[in-house]
């Protein structure tokens, strides 16, 4: 199928890239792939026809040490390997082949030419300031609703529950029968929480990096019928990465509570999502960890999540906890 030059009068880019057509007939074929480039964060690196160049410009090792002081880009070393014959890079040749590297660190930059690679940029979060990054789904929304069919939500699109307070409120029916699944959760076995029902009874888990798990649990069973399952967090304020105190309640009535000392700063996970009413990805609790999909077994009609701004639950819904609790 042709690729269109133009959508709705918006040029289009090329679809880069080798297509694997050629393979299928014939699975033996000479390779036609034999160049390709790769650039993250300054570290950059070039294969071409069994020869590979790589430079090390700002490895793990060195971004995790605080103050270290990077090299400007032309001070990088870059190794070459013979990855015919090495395919680890076990064995570094760039002092017995200069020729060859010069050759693919010039071939580098024509390939970063050619895919918008320059001018290289080393910085990290420094590059997506205020202006630079594209909006946010829920930018200046303090309420937002979401329903069963809206799973996967990755996390950066999701809304930010770090180092604020907020609330999930899910409305659910038994269907008059014992009941089961996720309600709402986000993350996964690495850092992550979920509202989740287990034995007919709402429970909460913070899972704190993989390092601690904070669970909340009602000491009763659901009631047979309509309800609505609450969870609140009062985060304590004071900087980032900071505690808060869990209040679970059911239809507005507090019924049990907890506290978890530390919160994620920034980020759960890179690779996890915002599930509602299943859990698509790694369990945040191990006690969910076999139960596949976790799907809620009762009706789901909607989790709202309310965040608020600056920290602590709005007013109005934290009197109503209070009272409840009373």
């Amino acid at each position: 199928m042709p690729a269109p030059h133009t959508v709705d009068g918006v040029a289009q880019m090329p679809m880069e890239g080798i297509a694997l057509n050629y393979t299928f007939d014939e699975a033996d074929a000479d390779e036609r792939h034999s160049t390709q480039y790769f650039e993250i964060f300054g570290n950059r690196g070039i294969y071409h026809e069994g020869w590979t160049a790589v430079t090390a410009h700002r490895p793990p090792w060195l971004m995790a040490t605080a103050g270290a002081e990077l090299p400007t880009l032309d001070e990088d070393r870059w190794e070459v390997y013979d990855t015919r014959t090495d395919w680890s890079q076990a064995r570094d040749l760039a002092a017995e082949h200069p020729d060859v590297l010069d050759r693919l660190k010039q071939l580098f930059l024509v390939e970063a030419a050619k895919y918008q690679v320059l001018p290289l940029d080393d910085r990290t979060v420094g590059r997506h300031t205020q202006e630079s990054r594209p909006p946010h789904p829920f930018e200046g929304r303090s309420s937002i609703t979401l329903y069963p069919h809206m799973q996967g939500l990755v996390e950066k699109a999701a809304p930010s529950f770090f180092n604020r307070s907020f609330m999930l409120t899910a409305r659910i029916d038994t269907d008059g029968a014992s009941s089961e699944g996720m309600l709402v959760g986000i993350g996964g076995r690495f850092g992550g929480f979920a509202l989740y029902v287990l034995d007919s009874k709402p429970v909460f888990c913070y899972n704190f990096c993989d390092r601690e798990r904070t669970f909340v649990r009602a000491p009763d069973s659901l009631p047979r019928g309509e309800s609505v399952v609450s969870l609140h967090f009062d985060y304590d304020g004071g900087g980032i990465g900071k505690g808060g105190t869990v209040t679970l309640c059911i239809d507005d009535v507090a019924v049990a509570n907890g506290r978890v000392e530390s919160t994620a700063r920034a980020i759960f996970s890179m690779n996890e999502q915002l599930d509602i009413g299943v859990d698509r990805g790694s369990p945040v609790a191990e006690e969910i960890a076999r139960r596949g999909r976790f799907a809620f077994t009762g009706t789901l009609r909607d989790v709202r999540i309310d965040l608020a701004r600056g920290g602590g639950v709005p007013a109005a819904e934290r009197r109503k906890v209070e009272l409840a609790t009373h």
